[in-house]
């Protein structure tokens, strides 16, 4: 979107408060006659007329103004636009705030942390989740003709971060964990072990569950400075259910450990994400980071503070106008449109990526020669799937069964790896001999071998995702993890068994290997050894060490 387009500014005088609602009134009309009776339009490109209609799908604000535009309660007793009159939520008389814990309710009715009681509120917990209202239920408690029950995700990730780092590491002014928050413990009767002790004049409060030590704190801040985070993951509806369990869970959790006073209204929120998800789709869609981003720009057009409204004109005038002429030049970047972050060419060198069969390269390509061991295993690599070579492979392991009678399963398949490349070219040669119509286009090519020179690619994104070699990461986003479910081949006298098995590893490099009639993307990782470096820990989370390398003579992936 382009930079122009992403606010309407509407112009009032004075401070509306809560009665914005009052300026309103005439675009609500708008909508409500583009989206009853329509309006009549002409379509120029089809020279006929047609009947305009409108509908909002969602508004892009923040919690408060969500409230203040809907007419929905934002806080007290009904704080959760979601859950409605049925929000969870108690008075804590000495930090004079309302907590919206019992997230014990959105868990399945036979998990164990609804019958515990010492953990949390002294209670067991058997009340069934809340269930959100419908389209005329909302129209019946909404005070104001304006729906939008969607909260922006921006202010719950800052105001969520900011709590629980506060907490964790005790910030002064920042902290939910204070000596007010241990008086509400001691006035409701819950976790003892938690109240502060009075020792003559001096007062202490123990250590709680998310107390750290100074080491641990260091280890905190130094495992945030270094994470990495996947980017561009696509969203498989398959799997929302499983993250709104995790979600509900990891809430409860938080409740065993944190104080009642923690959970203000945006902590809640959290454990409806996943149905903004499922209604709307991916959450960027709608977020305000465009707009707090575009708030900065306006701000510094001001140059003289005394007169900020005439800078901010003067300078969407400016814009507009640099714009205008910008498109008739061909090499200027439009004006409000950032550059983007791939160089998606790839023809720095000459080298052509429309033939690739899977996924776009966003990086430069390189033309790299490599040494023939790692060449012959990726080209054995291509031919092992492609399903017209098939009838070759057990054609070449009858021949070298019949060549080697006393060899055994192993050491034939070594040899079937190294000499089924120049097996595979001379045979079909041979068959072209003969009959050239018996043998398709891709096993000419493909027999043949690629080129000696290997395209090599820092990024690349494939089926959803972009994908980044390890030595291309940045230093927010960790994309060169891979994972494969592959059937394992044992052979052992004789015997030979099959069985499906999880590998993990590091992507190290990007290959395009050039067949001459199309280009197979590859992928050569570093996989981690599946005995020593894959363990899941009490939680069933699988913990994957790095550093633990092995399989090392099966490099390749598909990158498909």
């Amino acid at each position: 979107m382009k930079r122009k387009f992403i606010m309407l500014s509407l112009l009032i005088s004075g401070t509306p408060g809560n009665h914005i609602d009052v300026f309103l009134a005439p675009f609500i009309d708008d909508l409500q006659l583009l989206f009853d009776i329509g309006v009549e339009t002409y379509d120029a490109y089809a020279q006929e007329q047609f009947k305009l209609r409108v509908v909002v799908l969602w508004t892009i604000n923040d919690y408060p103004a969500l409230g203040t535009l809907s007419g929905c309660p934002y806080s007290g007793f009904q704080g959760c636009v979601v859950c409605g009159q049925e929000t969870h939520c108690i008075r804590l008389p000495k930090s004079k705030k309302q907590s919206y814990a019992g997230h014990r309710r959105f868990l399945p009715y036979d998990h164990l942390f609804r019958r515990q009681k010492k953990a949390f509120n002294g209670q067991q917990e058997f009340s069934p989740s809340p269930e959100p209202m419908n389209g005329e239920e909302t129209a019946k408690v909404l005070v104001r003709q304006f729906d939008s029950t969607l909260y922006d995700f921006v202010h719950v990730e800052k105001n969520m971060g900011e709590s629980l780092t506060g907490t964790v590491l005790n910030v002064p002014g920042k902290t939910k964990d204070g000596y007010k928050a241990r008086l509400d413990l001691v006035h409701y009767g819950l976790k003892p072990e938690l109240h502060p002790k009075i020792e003559g004049n001096n007062t202490t409060l123990p250590a709680a569950g998310c107390t750290l030590t100074k080491e641990e704190k260091d280890k905190f801040c130094e495992t945030l400075y270094n994470l990495r985070v996947p980017q561009g993951k696509e969203i498989i509806l398959d799997e929302l259910d499983k993250l709104q369990e995790e979600l509900c869970v990891t809430s409860c959790l938080l409740e065993k450990h944190f104080p009642p006073s923690f959970f203000d209204v945006m902590i809640h929120l959290t454990v409806h994400l996943t149905r903004e998800v499922k209604l709307c789709g991916p959450i960027f869609f709608r977020w305000m980071y465009p707009f707090e981003r575009f708030m900065k720009v306006i701000k510094g057009r001001v140059r003289n503070k005394n007169r900020p409204e005439g800078c901010i004109a003067e300078g969407n005038v400016a814009e507009e106008t640099i714009e205008i002429f910008s498109e008739f030049l061909k090499k200027m970047d439009t004006v409000g449109i950032p550059p983007g972050n791939h160089n998606t060419c790839g023809i720095q060198i000459g080298v052509d990526s429309s033939s690739i069969t899977d996924g776009t390269p966003l990086s430069a390509a390189k033309l790299v020669e490599v040494s023939a061991e790692p060449f012959r295993k990726a080209h054995f690599f291509v031919l092992q799937h492609t399903s017209e070579v098939l009838p070759y492979i057990k054609r070449h392991m009858y021949f070298l069964q019949h060549q080697h009678p006393t060899k055994r399963k192993a050491q034939l398949e070594q040899e079937h790896s190294n000499t089924f490349g120049h097996w595979l070219r001379k045979e079909v040669e041979r068959e072209l001999g003969g009959c050239r119509e018996s043998i398709t286009e891709t096993m000419r090519w493909i027999s043949h071998g690629p080129n000696k020179n290997i395209i090599k690619y820092d990024v690349y994104a494939i089926n959803g995702y972009t994908i980044r070699t390890k030595a291309c990461e940045g230093k927010v986003y960790q994309n060169s993890g891979v994972s494969v479910v592959a059937t394992d081949t044992h052979i052992s006298k004789e015997v030979v068994t099959y069985a499906k098995n999880t590998y993990y590893g590091v992507l190290q490099e990007i290959w395009v290997l050039d067949y001459h009639f199309k280009r197979i993307p590859i992928f050569m990782c570093d996989w981690v050894d599946n005995r020593n470096g894959v363990k899941r820990d009490k939680l069933g989370n699988t913990l994957v060490e790095l550093k633990r390398l092995g399989h090392k003579g099966d490099p390749f992936i598909l990158a498909s």
